[in-house]
């Protein structure tokens, strides 16, 4: 997403929904150009996929 045309690569923002709240969390906290995160119904702890880190 971050090589597309017409995208701004320096500000990126993520939104999700109960998993994938949990997915943007984690991803947030890896890559530092994501600078908002919108998590609905997301966990705060997240365990099952830090081996994927």
């Amino acid at each position: 997403m971050l090589k597309q045309l017409g995208i701004d690569n320096k500000v990126v923002g993520l939104i999700g929904c109960t998993k994938g709240g949990e997915a943007t969390l984690l991803i947030a906290s890896c890559i530092h150009k994501v600078k908002v995160v919108v998590g609905i119904v997301s966990a705060s702890n997240v365990y099952q996929y830090l081996d994927l880190i």
